[in-house]
């Protein structure tokens, strides 16, 4: 959800070339893992709210408490994680 309302790819995004990881990451390609290169690419993503701005923040959506106890009423069965 964060990444849908909070995120502008033009303001909060950073792309991070060659950063460093270890022989145990899977994304490291054979050929750069037999020269021992274990750089690879990140990307970076502040999906965190405005602070300056966060009290003018529209809320996040939320079911109500009567709507979140059907809703595990109704699972119960199938979720047990869900009797909370």
């Amino acid at each position: 959800m964060a990444m849908c309302t909070r995120v502008d790819p033009s303001e909060s995004v950073e792309i991070l070339n060659h950063s460093w990881t270890s022989d145990l990451d899977p994304r490291v390609p054979p050929e750069k893992r037999d020269k021992g290169d274990f750089t690879i690419g990140k990307m970076l993503i502040d999906a965190c709210k405005p602070f300056h701005w966060r009290d003018r923040f529209p809320m996040s959506n939320r079911f109500s408490l009567d709507m979140r106890a059907k809703v595990r009423e109704k699972w119960r069965q199938e979720i047990p994680e869900l009797v909370r």
